[in-house]
């Protein structure tokens, strides 16, 4: 049996939270997507598949953070060493994993909007880009001033009768 092996199992730990915080952020990308525009069902489908498979992501990593911290409190390996290959843990196949799920993730969405520029060249969430001078506010305050009638003034106690 192989001995503890502590700096793996601090490793796991602190890269498990990152890949589930990336799995996050890009669950909530393919969500806004999703709540933009009305997609269509093919892509529609894509995208409810690439959010299943970052909730999984996500709960395989918060799995391989508390299997790391078990190890690191028991002075003891909680899974055995090696599982699919001789050189890569089960562990260490499970971050691999999550971070090919991201790379999937991330190339379906840029896919899917891809598709949609093409679908819908003039879609609601895309921005146009607006230029204003100084000169420009100055021509709308101008004339937002000379369309309010003047208020009425009050005759002040001081002037001349």
């Amino acid at each position: 049996m192989a001995a503890f092996n502590e700096t793996y199992w601090t490793v796991t730990s602190a890269v498990a939270p990152v890949i589930a915080l990336a799995a996050i952020v890009s669950a909530g990308d393919l969500w806004r997507q999703s709540d933009r525009v009305p997609l269509p069902s093919a892509e529609s489908a894509l995208v409810n598949l690439l959010l299943t498979l970052q909730g999984l992501n996500i709960v395989v990593q918060a799995s391989v953070l508390r299997v790391s911290l078990a190890s690191i409190a028991g002075q003891r390996d909680m899974l055995g060493p090696t599982w699919l290959l001789p050189s890569l843990g089960r562990v260490t196949s499970l971050e691999f994993g999550g971070i090919y799920a991201l790379i999937v993730s991330t190339a379906g969405l840029a896919f899917v909007r891809y598709r949609l520029r093409k679908l819908l060249p003039y879609a609601p969430y895309r921005v146009q880009s607006v230029s204003l001078d100084y000169s420009s506010i100055e021509r709308l305050t101008a004339a937002i001033r000379s369309a309010e009638p003047d208020p009425p003034r009050a005759p002040a106690d001081d002037a001349p009768a």
